[in-house]
């Protein structure tokens, strides 16, 4: 359904530590360990919120970007 795919991708959006992580890295791509130091969170805490922005961009770990995030 058309409303809660919308409301997935904002709830994914709402998150200022999520939009940081998309400007990271619309710079290139980062290893989930990378991410830890500019944003001071557990690889635990990087990998949950990368879970959201995949489940939120309507994707899955085959995607080029979300590949190259979580396995670099």
């Amino acid at each position: 359904m058309v409303v809660d795919k919308l409301g997935t991708t904002f709830a994914a959006l709402s998150d200022p530590t999520r939009r940081a992580m998309i400007e990271r890295l619309s710079h290139g791509p980062a290893s989930v360990h990378g991410l830890t130091e500019p944003f001071a969170l557990s690889q635990q805490m990087i990998s949950k919120h990368i879970a959201y922005l995949v489940a939120g961009a309507d994707c899955d770990q085959d995607e080029a970007w979300a590949r190259e995030c979580v396995h670099a």
